[in-house]
């Protein structure tokens, strides 16, 4: 992947717009909303945070044209039925309309070009975008892996995965190796759709990233860096951040 730009420094110190996807609160009244950790890490990093939110109107394209960066957040599972299976044992809570819309919006959003990061929730969605395959429930498939979902605060870790040396992933974490994550999910990639590789799993085999082949900054991750405090957490907001506003990561020392 190239980190090369032309563009002027303005451009390099003002706040590029990152989409986040947004979910359903149907109580009291319909809302749409994310996690404040998502705005907290957008912004600290950066970014101005834009909740998308869901809607049968579709303004794909002003939303692509306006935003630098996006980013699919976590929330209910994904209807199996998108991926061609039934629901088996241990499916959770379901929101059809959600995945419709993130569906279309994600196809349309890898046509432009621009950054997408997909968090927990994401990394599964951006799959079946693309015809991957999820597993439904690990503790039901795999009795053997951890504990997935964890009980513990969310911004605690609670086991080690391995990430690749050579993956844009461990460029964005600038660091590599074996490091520590938490873990608020009990579903995962089964299998990566075309032109994906895997760039991570945890020590019992789960896969725990993904990015695409083609050198676009398309990345998933199935842990949670936003509740993380971890330097290599933010470090990888800070980068996304960066790559949204001029299409390189930055060296964000030398501009302090």
């Amino acid at each position: 992947m190239s980190f090369s730009s032309s563009h002027p420094l303005d451009d390099r110190l003002r706040r590029p717009l990152i989409g986040l996807s947004g979910r359903i609160e149907k109580l009291p009244a319909p809302q749409a909303s994310v996690r404040t950790a998502y705005v907290e890490a957008v912004f600290q990093a950066g970014g101005l945070p834009v909740i998308l939110p869901v809607q049968p109107t579709r303004s794909f394209p002003e939303w692509i044209s306006a935003l630098d960066g996006l980013i699919l957040t976590g929330g209910e599972d994904v209807n199996p039925l998108f991926y061609g299976q039934q629901p088996q044992r241990g499916l959770g809570g379901l929101d059809s309309s959600r995945d419709e819309f993130e569906l279309a919006l994600t196809r349309e959003w890898l046509q432009s070009g621009k950054p997408l990061l997909a968090i927990c929730r994401g990394i599964q969605l951006l799959q079946v975008a693309l015809g991957g395959q999820l597993i439904q429930d690990i503790p039901t498939e795999n009795p053997k892996a951890y504990r997935h979902s964890q009980s513990a605060p969310r911004s605690d870790p609670a086991h080690e995965i391995e990430v690749e040396a050579d993956s844009t992933l461990s460029q964005m974490l600038e660091t590599g190796g074996r490091i520590q994550v938490n873990s608020i999910h009990h579903q995962a990639v089964r299998q990566p759709a075309d032109g994906f590789r895997v760039t991570a799993r945890s020590t019992d085999g789960v896969i725990e990233a993904i990015e695409a082949e083609d050198g676009r900054l398309v990345l998933g991750v199935q842990w949670h860096p936003e509740e993380m405090s971890c330097p290599f957490q933010k470090k990888l907001f800070e980068n996304f951040v960066s790559y949204a506003r001029v299409g390189e990561v930055l060296d964000h020392s030398a501009m302090a």
